[in-house]
């Protein structure tokens, strides 16, 4: 079983709760800048979660995580959905259904209502399924 984490700070979080999975997030990172930074790389695992979008100011973040999308390449992919971002959170919505990902919403956030507690990181990873092994169905 193999997994990769996307994205922000959100992304690190969960890392914490799934530390066997790989990690490619970073803390206050836009997807724009996270598909600058790794334009060039296949994300190939069982599972990819994606979270990105809650640093995304007016830039076109459906166009940033549709580019990342297509270099993902894995049984399951899944998004956790930004909590602070209507925009952001639209276009993460519409870029799972144009590939039936599965998504993962924020339930519950910190003071800064962007991050989740702490208990709802662990929630998110559970959720996820990130380090449970899974038979897929092809």
């Amino acid at each position: 079983m193999s997994c990769i984490i996307v994205g922000d700070s959100i992304g690190d979080g969960i890392h914490h709760y799934a530390p066997a999975c790989t990690s490619l997030a970073h803390k206050g990172w836009s997807s724009a800048r996270w598909h600058h930074h790794y334009a060039k790389i296949t994300l190939s695992a069982d599972r990819v979660l994606i979270s990105l979008g809650s640093n995304d100011g007016r830039g076109d973040t459906a166009s940033q995580i549709a580019a990342i999308r297509k270099q993902v390449k894995a049984r399951q992919v899944i998004w956790v959905v930004p909590a602070c971002n209507p925009r952001a959170a639209m276009a993460v919505e519409a870029e799972a259904a144009r590939h039936s990902d599965a998504l993962l919403w924020i339930r519950r956030t910190g003071p800064d209502h962007i991050h989740p507690t702490m208990q709802e990181y662990r929630a998110l990873e559970n959720r996820g399924n990130l380090t449970k092994q899974v038979k897929f169905q092809y």
